[in-house]
This record gives structure tokens, sequence and C-alpha cells, in this order.
């Protein structure tokens, strides 16, 4: 059977993600790496819409926006630091923008 995101389907989903976007807010996508649990980063790209597809899978960088999430234990540190090193580059992308509105 061919594999699908859920994501992309999912109504909720798609209503807070198009907000989240409408609000110009920072997005970042946990991707599900247990082949059991989840489906390849290339599926999800192919199902994201097109209205979105570059906003989260930059052409240039597609994984730019992704963490990987490793169900085991000994990865889910790993997980966190990417996620909080996100975290802080939006931090200081912000705050430049703040800077920049001021200048």
């Amino acid at each position: 059977a061919r594999q699908r995101s859920d994501y992309f389907t999912s109504s909720n989903c798609m209503v807070e993600l198009r907000e989240a976007v409408r609000l110009g807010k920072p997005v970042l996508l946990l991707h599900e790496t247990d082949r059991y649990r989840g489906v390849p980063l290339q599926r999800h790209i192919e199902q994201c819409p097109d209205d979105l597809r570059d906003l989260l899978f930059p052409p240039d960088h597609p994984t730019a926006r992704v963490v990987p999430w490793y169900r085991e234990p000994a990865f889910h540190a790993v997980t966190m630091r990417l996620i909080i090193e996100h975290c802080a580059i939006i931090r200081d992308e912000w705050s430049m923008e703040a800077v920049d509105t001021l200048a």
C-alpha cells in the first residue's frame, strides 16, 4: 500500500498550520523516523499543499524546518537539542526583524 502523510489530510492540522502561517508564526516540523509510525520525508513534501510547499520545504534546503524525531530514548536529548537550537535561531531572526523595524 502507498504510504500517505496523514498530517496534510487532517483538516484540524491544516487549520492550525494555515493560521500559524497567516499570523507569521515560525513553523518547525518534527519528522517521525520510525518506519512503522511515520512515512518518508519525501512523502510529506509530495503531499504538502502547493501553496505551502516552498515555505515548509524550501527548494534550496528542504530540510531546513525539519527536525527528525527518534523514538529511542538515547536520541531524545539530541532531538530536544535540535528543537531548542531552531527556537534560538527563530528568536534571533525575530529580534533582528524588530531592530530592522526601528531603523
